[in-house]
C-alpha cells in the first residue's frame, strides 16, 4: 500500500499509514496480501511453485478451504482541526470468487 496526495513536491513518506492533503486530496493505494479468493486447487499449486510466498513484499497464499475476511476501514481526520469529526471508509473484502472484479463486469456485459 502507500499513500500520496497529488503535491509534486512533497516529501511526506508513501509507505506511511497517513498523509496530508493537498488542494483537498489525499490518496491511499491498496494492494492485497493474501490469495483467499482463488480456487483451493489452484492456490496449492501456485505455493508448490511460490516457495517465498508470504515472505517481505510477496502475496501469502492461504490454505485454508474458507479463509477469514477483514475488510478495509481507512479513516480521515484533521488532527489540527478537532472540531471537524472524522470519518471512516469501510471496503467490503471477500474470498468468493464471485466477487472478483472481473465476475461482477462480466454480469453487466
Amino acid at each position: 500500500w502507500a499513500t500520496h496526495n497529488g503535491d509534486p513536491a512533497s516529501d511526506t513518506p508513501r509507505n506511511v499509514p497517513w498523509h496530508p492533503a493537498y488542494k483537498g486530496l489525499a490518496r491511499a493505494f491498496v494492494r492485497t496480501t493474501t490469495d483467499a479468493a482463488t480456487p483451493l486447487v489452484h492456490r496449492a499449486r501456485v505455493r508448490e511453485i511460490d516457495v517465498e510466498s508470504g515472505l517481505d513484499e510477496s502475496v501469502k497464499i492461504d490454505l485454508r478451504e474458507a479463509p477469514e475476511t477483514d475488510d478495509i476501514v481507512l479513516e480521515a481526520s484533521l488532527p489540527n482541526n478537532p472540531s471537524i469529526a472524522s470519518v471512516q471508509i469501510t471496503i467490503p473484502v471477500s474470498a468468493d470468487v464471485r466477487h472478483l472484479p472481473r465476475a461482477v463486469a462480466a454480469q453487466y456485459l
